[in-house]
């Protein structure tokens, strides 16, 4: 007899250990990286996530996401609900659990006013969307046929890269900056003036992404700038090695680092300030330490390979709208 609970804090070991067996060897999950998706998430709360039990030991769960801040720019994630993680252990497999998790949080999410489920790419994610293989011939995992299954559309790939900014290739030689325009880290008497820029220019998620950076106690410095008369114009998010930012990948390397998001203001794009900022920001992640480094969520493979990086992860990203599709009928 399988019953499904509201998520506890204190099951947490049991439910890593379910993912490890699950999927551990190709994703390992930390439990600080557990910590930073649940309780260090602002809008998480327990009841998101619920929890398969078998005799009263958990046996699987669907860790669930919504929106909740009030952040200007994000009110399109409102009504977005995301499937971050979902897992079996595999001594339960193939007996309608994730099946079941995951109609209990499509009604969950409908009765809630969701139109939209998305499969990874949560605020504070683990994956922005299914993992696949890298090697695009490849059978489609069953965690992609799953989700097909139950009426989730494909939609494109996009993939973490990753270098050793250690080993060659060197980084590109960059030519003489145009007047005016410098590229350092912000200084903490910048932020707000940063902060005015990317809510102008990346209005949503990313100024988001920086301001809770900034709240929680992370580094101006940490907010490498392109600066144009002093003025904020491009940015980088840097996440030198065992900052939260780079948490996501401490399973495979504890000395792991992390770049993005990163972007341009509009009227600078299009004349090779984007290499320029990309060179220097990882110029100033190598100055601090990091080795192996990754730039995630992309799909601009030949813009990162400039910069000697290459496919790492691979993903596709899913999507069901349940506006129009209703909750899940299949098992």
């Amino acid at each position: 007899m399988i019953t499904v609970v509201s998520y506890r804090p204190e099951v947490a070991p049991d439910l890593l250990a379910i993912w490890h067996a699950a999927f551990g060897e190709q994703y390992p999950i930390m439990p600080a990286l557990w910590e930073a998706i649940t309780a260090g998430d602002p809008s998480f709360r327990d009841a998101d996530a619920l929890v398969a039990l078998h005799e009263g030991s958990p046996v699987g769960f669907l860790l669930a996401k919504r929106f909740r801040e009030d952040f200007p720019g994000c009110e399109r994630f409102q009504t977005v609900g995301y499937v971050t993680l979902l897992a079996v252990h595999p001594n339960q497999q193939r007996r309608g659990i994730a099946s079941g998790l995951l109609r209990e949080v499509e009604r969950r999410f409908q009765a809630e006013g969701v139109t939209t489920i998305v499969v990874g790419g949560s605020f504070h994610h683990v994956f922005p969307g299914i993992p696949v293989p890298l090697d695009p011939e490849a059978v489609a995992p069953p965690a992609l046929r799953f989700f097909e299954a139950h009426g989730y559309a494909r939609g494109k790939e996009v993939w973490d890269v990753r270098r050793n900014l250690a080993v060659a290739p060197e980084l590109p030689d960059l030519p003489p900056l145009p007047a005016g325009v410098v590229l350092r880290p912000t200084l903490p008497e910048e932020t707000s003036r940063m902060g005015e820029f990317l809510s102008r220019e990346f209005a949503g998620r990313w100024p988001r992404d920086v301001a809770h950076h900034l709240a929680q106690g992370g580094q101006a410095a940490h907010v490498f700038g392109l600066f144009v008369d002093g003025e904020p114009q491009g940015f980088a998010l840097l996440h030198p090695p065992s900052s939260p930012g780079a948490l996501r990948w401490a399973g495979f390397d504890p000395a792991i680092a992390a770049l993005g998001p990163i972007g341009l203001g509009v009227s600078l794009r299009g004349k090779g300030l984007g290499l320029s900022l990309l060179v220097k920001a990882l110029s100033q992640l190598r100055d601090w330490g990091a080795k192996e480094t990754v730039i995630d969520w992309t799909d601009l493979l030949d813009f990162y390979a400039r910069c000697g990086f290459r496919p790492w992860l691979r993903y596709v990203l899913a999507q069901k709208e349940l506006s129009r599709a209703g909750a899940s009928a299949h098992d």
